[in-house]
């Protein structure tokens, strides 16, 4: 498991070490003007840092590192130390093993003091599952003890390593005591700790109870940004994926080493371009002790993409270096695919702001969103189904967006990244409790500013005034009915339209549109039912059973039946919603603004039906939920009938609305104006597309560039590791090629972590405060219990 690098560190010793072997070659004076490219120390935030788990205080955040499932919540007991209860039938470790080696596993614990219980007997296993191998049981007394567990070197593996910990009984205490507290306790454990084991066996046994003191503090990669230092613990290693120029030398002004410790220093380049990933071998550049001032070590005479990783054995000591940095001849060039991401990324918004148009010229502007809607579930989006003749003829008529992306997967935050231009990590509405901030533009902000009549009809229970969705519209209704039909909602819309025309002020419109019928529960009217999924029963996609799907409560046998039945129930509401649409086209038609009109029909994330294990949205950040249909008509039917091919995103949707209207954009906004690709698609074809999910305790973010998809996980509930797709030849996201293409993999999760490192302050978000009525309204729709 990867631990993100802590800030600072604390004042350190200065003794600096390198490696003699490469000494005397390294020190030669460079044959041309050189320049820095790479300062490691700032690179360190971005970078991926693991050290070995040393020790864990457990009961504390930081000690919830070595945990998995199966444990309780931090508590402190009656002398004030922190300790976590196991819990249930089995709980997990996890634990960070660099080099494979005999270890011991030493843990402070004690079992539940239940009456008339047999010894509790804790059973370990490396793994999980039936592939578990067993390493022994401890008995555990009702006190605080020390207890010692031997791991053998066959049953580690260089990273993460699992332990599974059965217990023989767990108990309640409201069974035992009469206590409120029903969960099943086992075992209460204060901390635990990684040992050698000839270190360890000089103090006990080695097979059972030991007493021994308190183990010392983990041992992780540090900085001291001001003095310029990198500090490695011994058992810690530290991976920059880097863009290195041809002749790169690795350089620090100094070298130290504490108490016999020495670097490692390995080059892991990527596959030359068209080459098997294998053809990218790990080089040892470095691996031993030595000393002096201004040390080199030369990378590689051409210019690649790389992991560069530094390492320092297990054992005692540390090593710092002082201003490690990587430096090459002036002029050198870079790899190409590197200089591509970084170019595009520099200029992935057009910030320069355009002269307001008269407000005569000014556009009335439709934004529709329909909630919950695939971009696949549509014929113009490659569905055989006849489920949306009205929006594909739309389509034809307007330009669509083959590639386009939504910043989220649930609604909350990408209706924020549609409404301010910026994407989750910028404007901070990513949880259920946060609210738009009030001074924070936001389209209907700057519209009604610049003298637009706003209205907006919503039935979603999210994008309501409790988190400030409401600001800014002159009239704002939410339906009633927190399930209501798309009819309702259009219906609402068009009589606002009708009052804010009715003054003849002649002032432009903005009308937004929020419906929802896609959305579970999939329960579409029995005209559609009957077409689309006939003989499936209604049931089978109520409310309560999407969402014992979706928080896993129930996990089908046969799921590929499972999701075609709700695929077919949700082609049904799919098509009900087109029927719809059809009818508000009319009436735009009818009213005269049709073709006067910029209307922008966008969904806000899409629908999982099991393809990656999930169901329903906001859990994941695969295709199924960030590729959603977006389809724009400018006024006048401008370039009518094209499809764009280059990505497009919901922070896009501010600034096309805003140059169509010739108002100017506020700075720092990160999407631009959609008529940009359509003039110039190749103009934009590998800018990056950034999504974001911080909900429950799922924390992520992805990133597509080009071909190539990326999901990073950024807690343990979410996932272990990177995820890396070729979305060319992979579209659907079935295969993994991240251990495959580590360093790829690897650069792009840097890209990542710079991106939410570089996410300008906006915020925080505001608290929301949501009243009963907005609690039903959300229970209904699935997104509380």
């Amino acid at each position: 498991m990867n631990r993100r690098v802590p800030s600072c560190l604390p004042k350190l010793p200065i003794a600096l070490l390198l490696p003699a072997l490469a000494l005397a070659a390294c020190r030669a004076a460079p044959a041309a003007p050189e320049h820095a490219v790479h300062d490691l120390v700032a690179e360190l935030p971005v970078a991926e840092a693991t050290w070995e788990t040393r020790r864990a205080d457990l009961g504390t955040p930081a000690g919830r590192a070595a945990l998995g499932d199966g444990w309780g919540r931090n508590e402190r007991d009656e002398d004030g130390v922190s300790f976590v209860w196991s819990l249930g039938r089995e709980a997990t470790l996890e634990l960070v093993v660099l080099v494979p080696r005999d270890l011991e596993l030493e843990i402070s614990a004690r079992a539940f003091p239940a009456p008339d219980a047999p010894a509790q007997r804790l059973a370990f296993f490396a793994g999980t599952g039936r592939g578990a191998v067993a390493l022994g049981e401890l008995e555990l007394e009702p006190r605080w003890r020390t207890y010692r567990l031997h791991l053998p070197r066959r049953v580690l593996v260089s990273g993460l390593n699992v332990l599974t910990v059965r217990h023989a009984w767990s108990r309640s205490p409201a069974a035992v005591r009469g206590s409120r507290d029903r969960r099943p306790l086992a075992a209460a454990w204060r901390w635990l700790r990684l040992v050698d084991s000839g270190a360890a066996m000089a103090a006990g046994d080695g097979t059972h109870e030991v007493e021994a003191g308190p183990p010392g503090p983990a041992a992780a990669p540090r900085a001291l940004p001001e003095r310029g230092l990198l500090h490695l613990p011994a058992g810690s290693r530290i991976d920059f994926f880097l863009p290195l120029p041809a002749g790169s030398i690795l350089a620090a002004e100094r070298l130290v080493a504490r108490d016999g410790a020495a670097l490692r220093v390995s080059l892991l380049p990527e596959a030359p371009p068209g080459a098997p990933p294998s053809q990218g071998g790990e080089r040892v550049l470095a691996g031993d002790a030595g000393r002096a001032q201004g040390w080199r070590l030369p990378l590689g005479p051409e210019a690649t993409l790389a992991r560069l990783r530094l390492e320092v054995p297990a054992g005692p000591g540390s090593v710092v270096l002082e201003h490690p940095r990587i430096v090459a001849p002036e002029g050198s060039p870079m790899p190409p695919e590197a200089a591509r991401l970084d170019g595009v990324t520099a200029a992935a918004g057009d910030r320069a702001p355009q002269n307001a148009a008269p407000a005569p010229s000014r556009p009335h502007v439709v934004l529709y969103v329909v909630d919950t809607l695939r971009a696949d579930a549509l014929g113009s989006y490659g569905n055989p189904r006849p489920v949306s003749p009205h929006l594909d003829a739309f389509a034809a008529d307007a330009v669509l967006f083959e590639h386009a992306r939504a910043q989220a997967p649930w609604t909350q935050p990408s209706v924020a990244s549609l409404f301010t231009g910026l994407w989750p990590g910028s404007h901070g509405v990513v949880r259920g409790d946060t609210r738009l901030p009030a001074d924070l533009p936001s389209l209907p902000r700057l519209l009604a500013d610049a003298g637009y009549a706003t209205g907006a009809a919503v039935a979603n229970g999210y994008i309501t005034e409790p988190f400030g969705f409401a600001a800014g519209f002159e009239r704002f209704t939410l339906l009633p009915d927190p399930l209501t039909r798309a009819e309702a909602v259009q219906d609402a819309a068009l009589a606002h339209l009708a009052a804010l025309t009715a003054d003849g002020s002649g002032r432009p419109v903005f009308l937004y549109l929020h419906t929802i019928d896609p959305h579970a529960p999939y329960d579409p009217p029995p005209a559609m039912r009957r077409r689309f999924a006939p003989g499936v029963p209604p049931e089978a996609g109520s409310m309560e059973r999407t969402k014992a799907l979706a928080d896993g409560r129930e996990v089908p046998r046969r799921p590929a039946e499972v999701a075609s039945r709700l695929a077919a129930l949700y082609d049904g509401d799919v098509a009900w919603q087109d029927h719809q649409l059809g009818h508000f086209f009319d009436a735009l038609r009818r009213a005269g603004l049709y073709d006067q009109t910029l209307i922008v029909l966008v969904s806000d994330h899409g629908e999982e039906f099991g393809e990656h294990g999930r169901w329903t949205h906001g859990l994941g950040l695969h295709r199924e939920v960030l590729d959603v249909p977006l389809v724009v008509r400018w006024p006048g039917g401008r370039q009518a009938g094209t499809r764009v091919t280059a990505p497009a995103q919901h922070v896009d949707v501010l600034p096309t609305v805003l140059a169509a209207a010739g108002l100017p954009r506020p700075p720092g906004l990160e999407g631009i104006d959609l008529a940009r690709l359509v003039a110039d698609p190749a103009a934009a074809a590998e800018r990056p597309v950034y999504s974001h999910l911080d909900r429950f305790s799922l924390e992520g973010a992805s990133l597509e560039w080009g071909r190539w998809k990326l999901i990073l996980p950024r807690s343990r509930a979410f996932g272990d590791g990177p995820l890396l797709y070729d979305r060319r030849t992979d579209p659907a996201e079935r295969h993994d090629l991240a251990a495959e293409r580590p360093v790829l993999a690897g650069w792009l999760a840097t890209a990542v972590r710079r991106k939410l490192a570089a996410t300008p302050a906006t915020g925080p978000a505001e608290t929301a405060v949501i009243d009963e009525e907005t609690r039903r309204r959300l229970r209904a729709l699935g997104y509380l219990h």
